[in-house]
């Protein structure tokens, strides 16, 4: 199968550094953060999101909401490290 790099998901805004944030804070500094103009991605397509450290997930959530927003539904998550928050 063709594997395409995707480019279309954009960060909108600038936000605070997460490791200096508590979970509650982390998950309102990720709102509305990400975002696209048409996406152009076929929604039978699974879509890799790659992250490089999962602590408590906000990131990866946000990303998530806004592909799920629109409509893109076949997703996966890659991750290159796991903390604990």
């Amino acid at each position: 199968p063709d594997l395409q790099i995707c480019t279309q998901l954009k960060r909108l805004k600038k936000t605070k550094q997460q490791a200096l944030l508590n979970k509650k804070e982390r998950e309102n500094n990720m709102l509305n953060v990400f975002g696209g103009k048409d996406f152009k991605i076929p929604k039978e397509k699974p879509i890799f999101l790659i992250d490089d450290v999962f602590t408590s997930g906000a990131t990866i959530r946000a990303a998530i909401k806004t592909l799920k927003d629109k409509k893109i539904q076949k997703l996966n998550v890659i991750c290159f490290a796991r903390t604990r928050d």
